[in-house]
């Protein structure tokens, strides 16, 4: 009997360690992964204006958190693949009207700063240096009856600032408006004005 007594209380221990240990291990097993350490898609939409009208620009980025610099600001790297295409009709005196177009694609890596204001709503400024390839077009009269057209394409560097804001309507979807600056070097020499409206998925 007091052999008996005495592999109960051992075995009572036993699970008395043990069981600490087993939870711990389990509740670490079944943790959820750290809000944002999933990379997340945004698109983005609006116009882009420049010296010539007003054009549409579209835009996917890839969103992938990297570190809080401090308590209030986070940074994260983007990867941005964009389009934009500009048109523009002149009528010329005596021979008639040219078309000119450019559509650009750009590739623009980023360092984002995001400073969370509230638990739903953040503000975040980019600042990046990518590529571009443009195509462009002009097609007119050539004052003998027919039409004249030329096409190139061109490439170089662009630069993107812009700053945004962007609420969230769920845990995994926010939405939000960016305004940003597109500096463009080489054949392509101008500098333009995005606003963009913008919505960011984590799947």
């Amino acid at each position: 009997m007091h052999v008996r007594r005495m592999l109960a209380v051992a075995a009572t221990l036993a699970f008395a360690l043990a069981a600490p240990a087993t939870a711990a291990a389990q509740a670490k097993k079944a943790a959820p992964a750290p809000a944002g350490s999933a990379i997340t898609w945004g698109f983005l939409a609006g116009i882009e204006d420049g010296d010539l009208p007003t054009g549409l620009s579209l835009r996917v980025d890839g969103i992938m958190p990297f570190r809080a610099l401090s308590p209030k600001v986070k940074l994260s790297w983007v990867g941005s693949l964009g389009f934009a295409n500009f048109s523009e009709s002149t009528s010329i005196a005596g021979l008639g009207e040219f078309d000119a177009s450019a559509n650009i694609l750009k590739l623009v890596p980023a360092a984002r700063f995001t400073f969370p204001l509230t638990p739903k709503f953040d503000l975040y400024g980019d600042a990046g240096l990518g590529l571009y390839l443009a195509f462009l077009s002009v097609s007119g009269p050539d004052g003998l009856g027919g039409t004249i057209e030329d096409s190139s394409t061109e490439f170089g560097f662009l630069m993107r600032f812009a700053v945004g804001g962007m609420f969230a309507v769920s845990p995994t979807v926010r939405i939000g408006a960016e305004l940003g600056l597109n500096p463009y070097f080489g054949d392509v020499d101008d500098t333009t004005f995005s606003a963009l409206a913008a919505a960011t998925f984590r799947f």
